[in-house]
């Protein structure tokens, strides 16, 4: 297993997901431990790590699995004293709250991969807690290999070779697929009108439906049902009945996992192969996590006309 550290599985019914306990900084520059952690990334897409505290750790272990860069969107909130960090950050009367009939939340987000609006999306990337609410405040993960797994031969046949366009439109009352019927967005965030500003002449970017991960071979259902608008090429009708049908399939079709944040966790999520959701918190309380984003060569993505507006991005 490794001097030091101790390796289990998060929850055998997932078929992803591993918790490694142990881990110091000292052992991260343990060049057989590093290749271990890469290997169990690649083998099951998410890993926990317990008993681990603060931001230069977090950054450290981030760059184990790849360059780490800021995030690229140029408008989102970067930490004052770690560019490298992502503040993922509810704050009461401040963040966008929704309601799915239970009540206002705050800091929701629908399931989704990262990226998805980039020719090039993240590797991937590390969440660690830094004000937990008392309640609430999850955040999931599906295996999009696994769902792949569980399409019909058929239906595997009948969008091999297509692709999907994507937009990045973060008004969530936009999502055309996948999205929650209970949903009302209540309130937008202070950030929505910045952040859309930003990208107003951004082009689509375009992925395939079905894709091998690049490190694994392993193929996936390479679908985000928040941001996606189209597969190209075809009529309208028929794009919004396939894409809905694929979209309710990546959601129902396995098993989520949830994670319940504690203080001193770091949880790293392989974006080429999870969606990710966040649960929200009670509208009156708190939530923050900081997020690295780690650099990745998928070579799948393209954007529409074959441009790259480099302008709209940040360098990393």
């Amino acid at each position: 297993m490794g001097a030091g550290i101790s390796i289990h599985e998060l929850d055998g019914g997932l078929g992803f997901g591993s918790v490694v306990d142990g881990l110091t900084p000292a052992l991260l520059g343990d060049e057989v431990i590093r290749l271990q952690l890469q290997q169990l990334w690649t083998d099951r897409g998410l890993i926990l790590f317990r008993d681990v505290e603060g931001p230069d750790m977090q950054i450290a272990l981030s760059r184990v699995f790849g360059a780490v860069k800021r995030h690229s969107l140029s408008a989102v909130n970067n930490d004052e004293f770690y560019p490298e960090l992502l503040d993922v950050d509810y704050q009461p009367g401040v963040g966008g709250t929704v309601d799915l009939g239970d009540g206002p939340l705050g800091g929701w987000l629908p399931w989704h991969y990262d990226d998805s609006y980039l020719d090039v999306p993240c590797r991937g990337g590390i969440l660690r807690p830094v004000i937990l609410p008392e309640r609430g405040g999850e955040t999931g993960f599906i295996d999009r290999a696994a769902a792949y797994e569980a399409l019909p031969e058929t239906l595997k046949q009948r969008i091999a070779g297509l692709s999907v366009l994507y937009r990045i439109d973060i008004d969530q009352r936009k999502q055309r697929f996948g999205r929650d019927p209970r949903l009302r967005v209540l309130t937008d965030s202070d950030y929505v009108e910045r952040i859309m500003a930003s990208l107003r002449d951004m082009p689509r970017a375009i992925h395939p439906l079905i894709c091998a991960k690049p490190d694994d071979g392993r193929t996936v259902l390479n679908l985000s049902p928040w941001y996606a608008e189209a597969i190209e090429g075809f009529d309208p009708v028929a794009s919004d009945a396939l894409l809905s049908e694929l979209a309710e399939h990546s959601q129902t079709s396995t098993t989520p996992y949830f994670h319940r944040w504690q203080s001193g966790e770091m949880l790293a999520w392989d974006n080429w192969r999870l969606l990710h959701c966040a649960s929200g918190v009670p509208a009156h309380m708190p939530r923050r996590l900081h997020r690295t984003t780690i650099v990745g060569d998928y070579p799948y993505g393209r954007f529409e006309g074959g441009v790259r507006p480099v302008e709209k991005l940040t360098a990393g």
